[in-house]
C-alpha cells in the first residue's frame, strides 16, 4: 500500500543495529535495537498523521509529563502537515522548559505549563497527571469546537491500529517473517506495548515500568487463573514479564544503555537488559534525547528520508511569553484552583454535553 508524500516523510523504514551487552554475569553478547531515536518525534510520530487529518480542528493538543515524547510528534506531525500543536505540561521547580519541550515549542508548538493547584507553606510542587489533563480537557473545551484533545499517551484504537499498520510499512521483512522471540520495551502509558502485542502476538515482552502501574490487563492478562498462585497461572492474551524502574519517574537512568535513548523513560531499560537479557533479545527504543547526537550509522539510513528540518531552535530552555498562554494560566487556577472548583466544572460540561463517559477515539 503506497503512502502519502508526508506519511513516507514520517514513516521511513526502521533501522535494526546492534548494541553489545556487558552482562553483569560477565557475558558479553550483542541484542538488536529498533533505533527510533533517529526520527525527530520519536516513534510516535509514525501513526499521527491520519488522526491529525482525520480532523477538521485548528489544534491538536496534548497534555502530559514534560519528560515525554508524544509533545515532541505530535509538534513535528503538525508542522508536516501546517496544523498548529499545542503542549500543555507541568512547570518546572526551575521556570525553565524542559528539553523536549523546548524542542517541541522549535517545532511550532505553543506551550501551556500548568502550576499545580495545591501549595503548601510555599514549598513549589509540581502539578500532577491529573491536573495536567484537566487543564487539557479545559483548553478544548474552551476552544469551542476548534481543538481536539489527543487522550494520553495517544492510547487509543485508531492510533495503536495505525501505528500497527505503519510498522507493517516500516519494518524490515525479516523481522516482519520471523518476529522477535523477546522484545524489550519502556512502558509509560503502555500504548506501545498494546501495539506490538498485535504486531507480534507471539513474541515474549519484557517490560519496563517508568511511571504509573501498568495493571495486568494492560500486560495480556485475560482470565485470574489460579488466585492463590498470583498472576504466573493467569490466562493471557500475549507473554508478558514486569519490571519496575529504580529511578524516580522524572530522574534520568543510572545505567543509560551505548546509544541515544531518552533519559526518563527508554533509557531506564538498559539496566534491567544488563542482568536479564539473551543474546539475539530485540530492543525497542522509541527516541533519543535532544541533547543526543545521533549516531552517523543510523542516521545515515534516515538523512535520505527527511522530507524537511526544523527552524532554527536551540535546546536551552526559554519561558513563552505568549500573553494567551498566560491568560489562560490564570483562568486554570480560577477554574480549578481546588479540586472541588473543576469537578463542579466537569459536571456541568457531561450536563452540557451529555457525556456518559469513555472516549471518543474509542468510538
Amino acid at each position: 500500500m503506497a503512502q502519502s508524500p508526508a506519511a513516507e516523510a514520517l514513516n521511513p523504514p526502521v533501522i535494526v543495529l546492534p548494541a553489545r551487552v556487558e552482562h553483569v554475569d560477565g557475558r558479553s553478547f550483542e541484542v538488536n535495537v529498533f533505533r527510533d531515536d533517529v526520527l525527530p518525534g520519536g516513534t510516535k510520530q509514525r501513526a499521527l498523521e491520519a488522526m491529525v487529518l482525520a480532523s477538521d480542528a485548528a489544534e491538536f493538543a496534548y497534555a502530559g509529563p514534560y519528560t515525554g515524547y508524544a509533545q515532541l510528534a505530535l509538534a513535528v506531525v503538525c508542522a508536516q502537515l501546517q496544523r498548529q500543536a499545542v503542549v500543555i505540561c507541568g512547570r518546572q521547580r526551575d521556570n525553565q522548559l524542559h528539553p523536549l519541550t523546548a524542542r517541541a515549542k522549535s517545532w511550532g508548538a505553543k506551550i501551556i505549563e500548568v502550576d499545580s493547584s495545591v501549595r503548601r507553606r510555599g514549598q513549589f510542587r509540581e502539578a500532577t497527571l491529573r491536573e495536567i489533563q484537566r487543564a487539557g480537557e479545559l483548553y478544548e473545551s474552551r476552544r469551542r469546537g476548534s481543538c481536539c484533545l489527543l487522550p494520553f499517551g495517544l492510547g487509543c484504537d485508531p492510533f495503536v491500529l495505525g501505528l500497527v499498520e505503519q510498522l507493517k510499512l516500516a519494518l524490515p521483512e525479516r523481522v516482519l517473517r520471523h518476529p522477535p522471540r523477546r522484545l524489550w520495551t519502556v512502558a509509560g502509558s503502555a500504548t506501545l506495548l498494546k501495539v506490538f502485542s498485535l504486531l507480534w502476538p507471539n513474541t515474549q515482552f519484557l517490560i519496563v515500568q517508568v511511571g504509573k502501574k501498568v495493571w495486568p490487563d494492560i500486560m495480556g492478562v485475560t482470565g485470574l487463573g489460579d488466585i492463590d498462585k498470583g498472576l504466573q497461572t493467569a490466562e493471557r492474551s500475549y507473554a508478558c514479564v514486569k519490571f519496575v524502574a529504580n529511578e524516580h519517574f522524572y530522574e534520568r537512568a543510572r545505567e543509560p544503555p551505548p546509544y541515544p535513548s531518552v533519559c526518563t523513560y527508554d533509557a531506564k531499560a538498559w539496566y534491567f537488559i544488563r542482568r536479564h537479557a539473551e543474546p539475539g533479545d530485540f530492543v525497542w527504543n522509541v527516541a533519543g534525547d535532544c541533547q543526543t547526537v545521533l549516531s552517523e550509522e543510523a542516521h545515515k539510513v534516515y538523512e535520505d528520508w527527511v522530507a524537511g528540518t526544523p527552524p532554527e531552535h536551540e535546546c536551552a530552555a526559554e519561558r513563552p511569553s505568549d500573553a494567551a498562554v498566560n491568560d489562560f494560566q490564570a483562568d486554570i487556577l480560577r477554574w480549578y484552583g481546588a479540586d472541588k472548583a473543576y469537578d463542579e466544572w466537569e459536571v456541568d460540561q457531561k450536563k452540557k454535553h451529555g457525556h456518559q463517559g469513555g472516549s471518543r477515539w474509542q468510538k
